[in-house]
């Protein structure tokens, strides 16, 4: 008989973010099918467990240079590698069985990829550059924050402030609720 499955979520990763390599796993009790975006020149170049996947009928991504296939592990528990020897390509696993259903992106193991700053979005007066071959957001600014004295002191911003007794005050510190920023604060004691 024919099967109803649940729909099920799963992230598209973009092209910027294919891999050469991915691990999957087949999930007890589900039918476990792959689904692969590849250059269309390169389809027949995928491997699964170093040989060469066969029963593919590859269909062409109207107005671009990819394909999509789709690969089934059969039913039940399974640990695969699907490979391109030369080439990044997508890959999506996903599986059903009766009323249930499952799908991820596939778990790159090798990245051809060139790092790209598309995958993350700074902040306000924040640029993203490639460091160690990843993408981070760094500073477009930097600024020396000081106060001098005792007890009378000055300030970097030009301002006195007279600070009397032997008390702990606080010149700088975080505040707000971004806790991506780090926590810190500069006291002074008389």
């Amino acid at each position: 008989g024919k099967s109803t499955y649940d729909p099920f979520l799963i992230n598209i990763p973009p092209v910027t973010n294919y891999c050469r390599s991915y691990h999957i796993d087949g999930v007890e009790e589900f039918e476990n099918h792959v689904l692969i975006m590849v250059k269309s020149s390169e389809s027949s170049r995928i491997t699964s467990d170093q040989r060469a996947i066969g029963n593919v009928q590859w269909r062409q991504i109207p107005g671009t240079e990819y394909s999509w296939g789709e690969y089934s592990f059969g039913i039940g528990n399974s640990a695969h590698s699907i490979e391109h020897p030369t080439s990044p390509f997508g890959l999506l696993s996903f599986g059903g069985n009766d009323h249930s259903g499952y799908g991820s992106s596939g778990v790159c193991t090798y990245s051809n990829s060139t790092p790209s700053c598309s995958t993350i979005q700074c902040r306000k007066k924040e640029t993203c550059q490639i460091a160690d071959g990843r993408p981070v957001c760094v500073a477009e600014s930097e600024s020396n924050c000081w106060a001098q004295g005792d007890p009378h002191y000055h300030t970097f911003d030009g301002r006195n402030f007279d600070f009397m007794g032997t008390c702990t005050y606080t010149i700088a510190k975080t505040c707000g609720s971004d806790s991506t920023l780090p926590s810190f604060s500069v006291k002074a004691k008389n």
